[in-house]
């Protein structure tokens, strides 16, 4: 497929050299492939706002070299990296929250379980004494 851009973004499960969010190799930006969205997100503002800007064509297109040229550079990266490692950071601390919530509600499950073996447990001895026939109580009486 020929797309005609001059401009390309790889999106990829791994990346070179260790990186984990965002790296540019060769002049070319690669992103882990989970914040591709988030990345696109970013520059459709961006465009957004270019084509708000009301600019002249070749304007246009030197505001897109610039964006562009910005991607690759080390503000950027740095930023852009920075805002993954905060986004791995809360999926990080959901987890484990999702998971203590999670042992949390099964010992309550287990508690209430319990709790519930116990009641049924009394009720069924009472229900038990309740049912069954009395003894006489015989009194002795004794004389002086």
């Amino acid at each position: 497929m020929d797309y005609q851009t001059p401009w390309v973004v790889i999106a990829a499960r791994t990346l070179p050299h260790g990186e984990k969010s965002f790296v540019v190799e060769k002049g070319v930006p690669v992103v882990n492939f989970g914040l591709t969205a988030s990345l696109a997100e970013i520059v459709r503002e961006a465009v957004g706002e270019i084509g708000q800007l009301r600019s002249s064509r070749h304007d246009g297109e030197a505001k897109a070299v610039q964006m562009f040229e910005y991607i690759l550079s080390d503000h950027f990266i740095s930023r852009f990296k920075g805002f993954a490692e905060s986004i791995a950071a809360l999926r990080e601390h959901q987890s484990k929250e999702r998971q203590f919530h999670s042992e949390a509600w099964s010992k309550q499950t287990r508690y209430y379980d319990e709790m519930e073996n116990e009641r049924r447990e009394i009720a069924a001895r009472m229900l038990a004494i309740a049912e069954t026939p009395t003894k006489p109580i015989l009194k002795v009486c004794g004389g002086t």
